[in-house]
């Protein structure tokens, strides 16, 4: 059996993996996902949310729940914080892996991930919003986000979106993954419209670990469950 963590990206919540750790229990493996800081059922004021409150709270996620021989899984915005984590629990994670996951070398912050074309507009949004976060339209969500599902399925999943507390891109991170002992991996989605294949090819490439692909929009657990799980359990055993 593999235990597989899962670390939602921006505006989703824990419930984004659903359909996935349905589907790993029942080939016998287990998964278990949790709530970021403002997202979800987590009710932290979005203002006052950082890097580190992610952080902090997925390491408390590990203690609480005892959790060890982990898979961590980290889908895009949640690539930020895998090899903060991971650098803390040695002994409990044994492998990462980013879905269409940010790659952050020490130094650096998750907004320079973020094309600078559109850039501007992530800071606009956040001087704009009293809670300094981030909200997109659904057809933007629709384009960038969940191109492979018709409008129906797709507004549904966006009316289960939060707000993005837009703290969490600006602080640098401490730990680079080239530093850690873990086994690494990127999972490429090949029909992403907000983090090209050209982007997340140059990622892997910095991530320096296995790469696989999935024909797949940027949300796969979302919109090919199956195939997704499938794909984490040949990379995992």
């Amino acid at each position: 059996m593999i235990t597989f963590l899962f670390v939602h990206g921006g505006c989703h919540g824990a419930w984004c993996w659903e359909r996935v750790i349905y589907n790993l229990q029942n080939l016998g493996h287990r998964g278990v996902a949790l709530d970021l800081p403002g997202h979800g059922l987590d009710k932290t004021p979005r203002q006052n949310v950082t890097f580190n409150h992610y952080i902090e709270k997925l390491c408390e996620y590990i203690e609480e729940k005892e959790l060890s021989n982990l898979v961590l899984v980290g889908h895009s915005l949640a690539g930020i914080i895998l090899a903060e984590v991971a650098s803390k629990f040695p002994e409990r994670i044994q492998h990462l892996i980013y879905l269409a996951g940010f790659v952050l070398d020490e130094g650096e912050s998750g907004i320079e991930i973020i094309p600078a074309n559109r850039r501007p507009d992530y800071l606009n949004m956040a001087d704009q919003s009293p809670e300094n976060s981030i909200s997109m339209d659904f057809e933007t969500v629709h384009w960038r986000f969940l191109n492979d599902l018709d409008r129906e399925h797709a507004r549904k999943i966006y009316a289960r979106l939060t707000p993005q507390p837009f703290g969490v891109y600006l602080q640098a991170a401490s730990v680079s993954p080239s530093s850690l002992s873990q086994r690494l991996t990127y999972i490429i989605c090949t029909n992403d419209h907000t983090m090209s294949y050209k982007l997340c090819t140059l990622l892997a490439k910095k991530l320096a670990g296995d790469t696989y692909e999935i024909e797949s929009d940027h949300d796969a657990m979302l919109s090919h469950p199956e195939e997704l799980t499938d794909l984490l359990i040949r990379i995992a055993v």
